[in-house]
């Protein structure tokens, strides 16, 4: 179970919070996010989503896209994720992921279809939704794109602060902050960050979706309801 806190920041409030904290930045990535099912959205009508993460190590002040040369993908993340619950600003969603060869992810962007050929635990729970699943119809529905700056402060040594600039389709620019902890320390936690973003002048507003849902709103997805067929 994935549990965080999910904060939206202004585009100032995320250069002010990377600025402060910059000497603690201990990762920043580029991460290419797609999303499959099938044109009826078989998984979406099951609460889930398939996610293929494409991942590309940056250097910590680099911007993606700003080089010329071809980036090369360092890391590839297969997730399935359940429908998420909010309380207040945190999420808490049932999470199974699996790191695959990024050469193997691209085969299976080119032919969505192979997704029934791995044998790894995202795709073992899919295949528990229904006793047949339409891997073969599966299609790319929707991707988005983001970068995301780690850091390890040392108030809270025992967390991640996850720093995100997320880019949708239309060109909407989303600024977040996330911070993953445990299910029973969670409104402990939470208090304590806000407090400490407080105590920085660091202005934020809870998030009311995550990304993916953003993502799906602006593309007008929604979910498919099965028809019933009327008795006479």
């Amino acid at each position: 179970m994935e549990v965080e806190l999910k904060l939206i920041l202004s585009y100032d409030s995320h250069y002010k919070f990377r600025t402060l904290f910059r000497e603690f930045q201990t990762s920043n990535s580029f991460y290419h996010n797609l999303f499959f099912d099938n044109e009826t959205q078989f998984l979406r009508a099951s609460k889930s989503r398939l996610r293929l993460r494409m991942v590309q190590d940056l250097h910590p002040d680099e911007i993606f896209g700003e080089k010329e040369e071809e980036y090369l993908y360092t890391d590839a993340i297969v997730c399935v994720k359940s429908k998420g619950k909010w309380h207040q600003d945190v999420h808490s969603v049932e999470e199974i992921e699996t790191h695959i060869d990024p050469s193997l992810a691209k085969m299976m962007i080119e032919n969505p279809a192979n997704f029934e050929t791995l044998d790894i635990p995202p795709i073992e729970k899919i295949k528990t939704l229904a006793e047949h699943v339409p891997f073969a119809e599966f299609v790319q529905l929707a991707d988005f794109e983001n970068t995301r700056k780690c850091f390890k402060i040392p108030h809270f040594p025992h967390l991640v602060f996850e720093l995100d600039e997320s880019v949708f389709p239309n060109g909407e620019r989303r600024y977040e902050l996330e911070v993953e902890f445990s299910a029973e320390d969670a409104s402990e936690e939470s208090m304590a960050i806000k407090e400490f973003l407080d105590s920085h002048d660091i202005e934020y507003e809870p998030a009311t979706t995550s990304k993916s849902g953003r993502l799906w709103s602006i593309l007008g997805l929604k979910n498919k309801k099965k028809k019933r067929n009327k008795r006479n």
